[in-house]
């Protein structure tokens, strides 16, 4: 939406002034703050989903953006464009009300790009630990089937079944929350959140079957071939 501001107020621009036949450089301006605008949408979501590249390319973006809107509303020394802005102390005009409407919407945009761009730390890492657990989780889930397998031969107690059946359930619904994180979008932090949550239960179930965890209704799997499948499980994760 707040980009959709950005063109609309642009647009404004732009035909009040090829009405009155104004400033060239201006409308250059304008016409170039559309076409980079829209772009930004396309880098803050490729951002957004851990695209490491794209948050170079959105901050180049907004900077160029940022530095148009400012010649428009301050003016240009240097080409001899003067200022637009009806805040610049010049008369009030129609040009002067679309500029500072221009620069109102980019001021929200860039408060958002702005949020983005001190996140990226944040994102990188998180979409890297989604990618590396959506590799490893099949591989752990594979190792469980194994502990079940003995379990069922040993005649397991209820309650070691099901804190193994519980593990593999939890696999299985990080490996759906790692493709929403991946995925990106507007479930992406919700899934992110899910994720958190589910990793720290699984870990916890994870130590549980090795030294029991009443607490959470665990009991511990005295087995050695399935201990030693579940140590080898407890150092991959």
């Amino acid at each position: 939406m707040l980009v959709a501001a950005i063109g609309f107020a642009a647009l404004d621009f732009y035909f009040l002034n090829v009405k009155n036949n104004e400033d060239r450089q201006a409308i250059a301006l304008t016409t170039q703050i559309q076409v980079l605008s829209q772009q930004t949408a396309k880098y803050a979501i490729e951002s957004s989903g851990g695209n490491a590249g794209s948050f170079a390319e959105l901050e180049g973006t907004r900077d160029a953006i940022d530095s148009a809107v400012q010649r428009l509303v301050k003016g240009d020394p240097k080409s001899g464009m003067h200022p637009y802005s009806d805040k610049s102390g010049q008369a009030a005009t129609a040009a002067g009300r679309a500029v500072d409407k221009l620069a109102g919407a980019w001021k929200k945009l860039d408060g958002d790009i702005g949020k983005i761009l001190s996140n990226k730390a944040v994102v990188l890492d998180s979409n890297q630990r989604a990618d590396d657990l959506s590799k490893q989780l099949p591989l752990l889930n594979s190792e469980m089937e194994q502990v079940v397998n003995i379990l069922q031969q040993r005649k397991g107690s209820p309650d070691q079944m099901l804190g193994t059946s519980r593990q593999m359930l939890l696999a299985d619904r990080i490996i759906r929350r790692v493709q929403e994180v991946l995925q990106g979008g507007d479930s992406e932090q919700a899934a992110a959140d899910g994720l958190a949550r589910d990793a720290q239960s699984y870990g916890e179930v994870l130590k549980g079957l090795q030294e029991g965890n009443s607490s959470i209704g665990i009991k511990e799997i005295k087995d050695a071939n399935a201990r030693k499948i579940l140590d080898g499980m407890q150092d991959s994760w």
